[in-house]
């Protein structure tokens, strides 16, 4: 027997005598054995099938609100001039949880993508070697830029610290912006990035190893494909427009 099946018995085994209290004592370690079990069975992270799924059940929907032009596609569902200089930056507002709907999800999705753009010009101006949406998009498994990853990240925000009050979900906003940017290299047109923030949950949970095989599930599915080509350039008028709106200049840092 193969040695792998072995290890995936024992594991079997292993759960199959515990009781109903173990799994709440070693949550993280289950969870664990959860995924392994889940690449061994499935050859991928579960959660590709649950956006596979997201994807199908909302096509209707999707093909609709991309039809919008990008002003209107861009628009907020609740509009107000901010009231001081202490408001928070709009994008880190998009992030914060609450309304669920098409426009905050698309809203959320351009939101991470001009967080990880903003980093990305900020590495390449103030770090030495590849930028860090480079080194996964050459090696998805690499493991080194995940500390220096958070490590420059936090130094970012240090310095904009005037403009992102709430520090943690700029740099979740960012770290997942990474992880979109990646996979727009991978695939090669920007328009799928637009499809994905409508199933925003179900691609965060994704790690970076799972990119290149959604990347071939997408590719299955002809709808998918037919309008991410198509709305590649609608998708970035989409992000010039939602940027245009921003309180604080993107590029500019905040003494």
């Amino acid at each position: 027997m193969d040695p792998k099946e072995d290890e995936v018995r024992e594991v079997l085994v292993g759960l199959s005598k515990a009781s109903h209290r173990d799994p709440e004592l070693h949550r993280a370690e289950v969870n664990e054995v959860y995924q392994k079990l889940s690449d061994f069975l499935y050859g991928y992270h579960p959660s590709i099938s649950v956006l596979l799924a997201a994807l199908e059940e909302n096509a209707k929907e999707i093909q609709g609100f991309m039809s919008q032009t990008p002003k209107s596609a861009t628009q907020a569902e609740v509009t107000g001039a901010p009231s001081s200089s202490t408001d928070e930056d709009a994008r880190v507002t998009d992030l914060q949880p609450g309304k669920n709907s098409l426009s905050a999800k698309f809203r959320k999705g351009l939101s991470q993508i001009s967080l990880a753009r903003m980093f990305t010009k900020w590495e390449q101006e103030h770090k030495q070697g590849e930028t860090t949406v480079n080194v996964f998009a050459r090696d998805l498994s690499a493991s080194a830029p995940e500390k220096h990853k958070r490590l420059y990240i936090q130094e970012f925000l240090h310095a904009y610290k005037g403009q992102f009050i709430n520090q943690r979900v700029a740099l979740d906003g960012i770290k997942h912006g990474i992880k979109c940017l990646v996979f727009e290299t991978l695939y090669g047109h920007g328009g799928i990035l637009a499809i994905l923030s409508f199933v925003y949950h179900q691609f965060r949970s994704l790690n970076f190893k799972d990119l290149r095989k959604l990347e071939t599930e997408l590719r299955r599915v002809d709808w998918v494909v037919e309008l991410a080509f198509d709305k590649t350039q609608w998708y970035e008028a989409c992000q010039e427009a939602y940027e245009g709106t921003l309180l604080f200049p993107v590029f500019d840092i905040i003494d």
